[in-house]
């Protein structure tokens, strides 16, 4: 098998892409072409999408006010984003 990219995904930088790995004697280089890789995009799109709303996720809670919408508003939210 043959890696053709590497990243680090966190909370705040949310997908970083990984430029080499050295290990022992061994440097492995990935070329990134534009700055990060089509993978590592993908992802970090999804997430980000997640983030601000654009794309309903069962772990993400839209506030108003500070208060999370009700079970009702959040399925209908759902609902129409999926539609």
């Amino acid at each position: 098998g043959r890696a053709l990219e590497a990243f680090a995904v966190g909370t705040a930088a949310v997908v970083v892409p990984v430029e080499s790995i050295v290990y022992e004697e061994h440097d492995i280089s990935f070329e990134s072409g534009d700055g990060i890789g089509h993978v590592a995009k993908s992802i970090y799109e999804r997430i980000t999408s997640i983030q601000k709303g654009e794309i309903a996720h069962e772990w993400s809670h839209i506030l108003t006010d500070g208060k999370p919408l009700s079970e009702t508003e959040e399925a209908a939210r759902i609902m129409r984003m999926s539609t």
